[in-house]
């Protein structure tokens, strides 16, 4: 876990279970490292303490560490969470999130794919919107991510395939866009692509937007943002923030409420 007033501070959590016995560790670390490696170790210590006490059983093995899914948190499974999202800026209002609903309109998406998830190969979507209402921000600010469910992993592959098309091509449809790709990443059951699309508004003004388009197995989710003056991501955070989301999509219920 993370603080992001400053000092920012890392806090990292460990907690076991013995019998009926429970133990928890709390490392706090000035700066954006994680104590993983300490707290795993101290951890098994905590638990070979209390291994022979009333209510306990085995003691621990030397720790080893794996990587795993973040757990889900919020009433919406497969979605991100506020918890999850960067700082922007020199803002310190907290993010807040709408509740995650049905949608026929797709806010996350850009003006060069403009993808809808209310239509065939979606058969049940999910939105929302998170803002920063305390900040007194522009009202074009905020971060969207919607969500889908597509009938098989073959149409999902083509969806997403679409949209990538789209945007990688739409400098050549609009010449007041430019489109810079900042990520891919791709497994044999998941892909992530990510851009910046800045489009001239006049002379003097552009506006950027940061997009990402996301794929597990038959699960899809688009990812959009628009920063205002004073509060936009720092580099790579965006980029974070969609594998994030992409580390949540395997955890979106297939019965969703039809799009």
């Amino acid at each position: 876990l993370r603080s992001w007033n400053e000092p920012v501070q890392t806090l990292t959590v460990g907690i076991a279970r013995t019998g009926q016995v429970t133990t928890t560790t709390i490392a706090t670390i000035e700066g954006r490292q994680a104590a993983a490696n300490s707290v795993t170790s101290l951890l098994a210590a905590s638990v070979n303490d209390i291994c022979g006490t009333p209510g306990s059983a085995t003691c621990a093995a030397p720790p080893t560490r794996r990587t795993t899914r973040p757990i889900d948190v919020g009433g919406a499974p497969g979605l991100i969470s506020e918890v999850d999202l960067p700082p922007v800026g020199v803002v310190t209002a907290p993010w807040v999130g709408t509740g995650a609903e049905p949608t026929s309109l797709n806010v996350a998406a850009s003006r060069c794919d403009q993808t809808s998830f209310s239509q065939p190969p979606i058969t049940a979507n999910l939105s929302r919107t998170f803002l920063i209402t305390d900040a007194e921000l522009p009202d074009q600010f905020g971060l969207t991510e919607t969500v889908g469910v597509v009938r098989n992993q073959k149409q999902a592959l083509e969806f997403v395939a679409q949209v990538r098309e789209k945007i990688s091509g739409c400098e050549e449809n609009d010449l007041g866009t430019t489109v810079t790709k900042l990520d891919r990443v791709e497994t044999p059951v998941s892909e992530l692509d990510v851009w910046e699309v800045s489009t001239e508004v006049s002379d003097q003004q552009s506006l950027k937007f940061l997009v990402a388009i996301m794929r597990h197995r038959n699960r899809v989710a688009q990812l959009g943002f628009v920063a205002a003056p004073g509060a936009d991501m720092e580099p790579g955070a965006f980029e974070a923030l969609s594998a994030r989301a992409l580390e949540r999509l395997p955890s979106l219920p297939r019965n969703l409420p039809p799009g």
